[in-house]
């Protein structure tokens, strides 16, 4: 959740400005803003809290998937909340972003801007790796007796 009950138009603003510190990967920005109250996010310390973890796991990109007030559905400006969907990923030296891979989770996979244009049979195989390491199957040696 981002604003909580302002007009229509001042709520986009104020969101905006928390979106765009997100994508510019300004973490101190928001925290001291969240703090004075400048801007406003039901979440803003969790929201610092995932930059910096996602920072240290490696991302250095933000991508707002989706921004969407109560508004855009009820139609009703006068008083609204915001809502985003972010994304923190890991980007190469092209740009482009890399799979984030931890083991047991599948964390994001999409190349440049091209999000989920990751091919169904290479899910499947991110998906069995992940299911393998969550419930790890004994490994059975073979012995091999010479006669």
């Amino acid at each position: 959740d981002l604003s909580h009950y302002h007009p229509y138009d001042e709520a986009v603003k104020i969101d905006h400005k928390t979106l765009n510190a997100l994508e510019a990967w300004d973490y101190f920005s928001m925290s001291r803003n969240f703090q004075t109250r400048t801007w406003e996010a039901c979440g803003g310390a969790p929201i610092v809290a995932a930059m910096i973890y996602a920072e240290r796991m490696g991302a250095n990109k933000a991508e707002v998937l989706k921004y969407a007030n109560s508004g855009d559905i009820t139609g009703d400006h006068s008083r609204v909340v915001g809502y985003s969907a972010d994304l923190f990923v890991k980007t190469g030296r092209d740009g482009s972003a890399l799979l984030a891979y931890r083991p047991g989770k599948i964390r994001a996979a999409y190349a440049g801007s091209q999000i989920g244009r990751v091919h169904d049979r290479k899910k499947r195989a991110l998906r069995a790796r992940a299911q393998r390491e969550r419930n790890p199957q004994p490994r059975v040696r073979r012995i091999r007796y010479a006669h």
